[in-house]
């Protein structure tokens, strides 16, 4: 269901000029009217107004009549409509008291150039809704997947629904949605949906491509569309399911797409491969159990107490090592302190989780203490 500010994001609208209810732009539109007849008011609001409603018009028929247009807008807010766009053929302003009766209600105002054509509005509106029915059509199809609820049967012919192209084989990608409106998601959605080989579809608060590839171990098309999403968004999060060849892995490249994403945002990399987590897997299952916090606890613990009582950066250092694969001069580079200082570190931090003398458990242990550090909420 689209808002006021989606519709706001609209190009039609993109000179705009809010006057009243800016606090309202989140309210949701269930329905899209124009205002240029008379409405009578006299106890027909249940029949002529719904909850949702948002209304188009010059706002004409009372040019001649301010009490009366503002017996119209409260009649519109006592019934939940939510805004109106005013077209400003004869209204430029409108008066202090109907901005701020609309203000006190989050009824949003604003007023459109009177060149703008209302096939064009109504055309923009339209589309837009009809997308975010798609969308939501979608959206339940991919939960009815995702979690379950289907037999196998009916999950084969969700997935078909859903995977019109015929794609031998294929990946998913998800990445969070931040475009900065609608207009630019959707010349996004057009770019890459008129390739037959790329589906674009909106989920929650980010977005899946499914994309055909020919070869069960190689990402095509992954740079190029990993460059058209970055010209779009500031920060890039994005998981990357393996390689499928039947219509019933959808489920499971969904699953590992989102599972990859939701590592990268935990642990701010900006791209995450499903296939290459390894022993994240594993412990992304268990992160929020009572074991995981007791291991994390007993491992990490001590060396957050010891860097907090002595003021140093032990943990630093061992998470910068493993991430150098245990190469001195890199850590010491990447640290910007001297060799000796960092194998100072790695020593002490063998002493205080007493391996001194067990150097192959010591690498194991370094190596899952980076990974549950990196999967921690509490770090």
């Amino acid at each position: 269901m689209q808002d006021v500010r989606s519709i706001l994001g609209l190009s039609i609208f993109e000179n705009a000029t809010i006057i009243a209810g800016k606090n309202g732009l989140s309210r949701k539109i269930n329905r899209v009217s124009f205002t240029d007849c008379p409405i009578r008011t006299d106890g027909m609001g249940e029949r002529v107004i719904l909850p949702g409603d948002f209304f188009i018009g010059s706002l004409y028929i009372f040019k001649d009549n301010l009490d009366e247009l503002s017996n119209n807008i409260k009649f519109y807010i006592r019934y939940g409509a939510v805004g109106i766009c005013v077209i400003d053929e004869y209204f430029t302003i409108l008066p202090k008291d109907i901005i701020k009766y609309a203000d006190a209600n989050d009824f949003v105002i604003f007023i459109v150039d009177r060149e703008t054509p209302y096939a064009d509005i109504i055309n923009q509106i339209t589309k837009l809704i009809m997308v975010d029915q798609y969308d939501q059509i979608m959206e339940m199809k991919i939960d009815s997947l995702i979690h379950d609820k289907l037999n196998n049967l009916e999950a084969i012919n969700v997935s078909k629904s859903i995977l019109e192209y015929n794609f031998k084989k294929y990946y998913v990608l998800y990445s969070s949605d931040t475009f900065k409106s609608n207009n630019k998601r959707e010349i996004f959605r057009t770019m890459i949906n008129k390739n037959s080989k790329k589906l674009f579809i909106r989920y929650k608060l980010g977005f899946f491509l499914i994309v055909e590839t020919s070869d069960d171990k190689k990402y095509e098309q992954l740079n190029d569309i990993i460059d058209n999403i970055k010209g779009y968004h500031n920060e890039v999060h994005i998981g990357i399911s393996g390689i499928f060849n039947e219509i019933e892995s959808l489920k499971d490249a969904f699953r590992q797409s989102i599972t990859s994403w939701d590592f990268s945002n935990s642990t701010n990399t900006h791209i995450v491969y499903y296939n290459k987590l390894s022993l994240y897997k594993i412990l992304y299952l268990i992160k929020d159990t009572v074991e995981y916090k007791s291991i994390f606890s007993e491992l990490i613990g001590p060396i957050i107490e010891y860097d907090e009582k002595y003021n140093t950066n032990i943990l630093d250092t061992l998470i910068t090592y493993v991430e150098c694969d245990g190469d001195y001069r890199k850590t010491s580079k990447a640290l910007f302190q001297h060799e000796n200082t960092v194998r100072y570190r790695i020593q002490k931090a063998k002493s205080i989780l007493s391996l001194e003398e067990r150097n192959l458990e010591f690498l194991e242990c370094i190596c899952l203490i980076e990974k549950m550090y990196k999967l921690s909420s509490d770090k």
